[in-house]
């Protein structure tokens, strides 16, 4: 059981990088989750014929290998943004002249 384990440990950073590469190779962004879990599901039937699972045992597990390179993708790239973000917005910018907003007055022909 521990071997199964250590090869979804491995096969999850190696999902990210096939992906990135198909992504460089032309493949729109938009497809890339599906691309992961395929080839999640890929790295699932690999692992069937080491452990001699079930055909839907494996595929489960393929899927959630997948699923889970999509997520640590993701949560690697949305906290890399914020730190981006953060570390570039330290010093608010200089912006021009402040704008003047005129402040609303009574109607003139109001009634008392």
């Amino acid at each position: 059981m521990q071997q199964q384990l250590l090869y979804g440990v491995a096969v999850v950073p190696a999902v990210i990088g096939l992906t990135q590469i198909a992504k460089t190779a032309g493949l729109p962004a938009q497809f890339s989750p599906i691309i992961a879990v395929l080839l999640g599901v890929l790295a699932g039937l690999a692992e069937m014929y080491g452990a001699q699972w079930p055909i839907i045992q494996t595929i489960v597990v393929g899927v959630g290998l997948g699923l889970s390179s999509v997520g640590l993708y993701s949560a690697g790239s949305t906290a890399y943004t914020h730190v981006a973000n953060r570390n570039s917005t330290a010093v608010p910018p200089q912006t021009s002249a402040p704008v003047l907003v005129p402040t609303p007055t009574a109607p003139e022909n109001a009634t008392k």
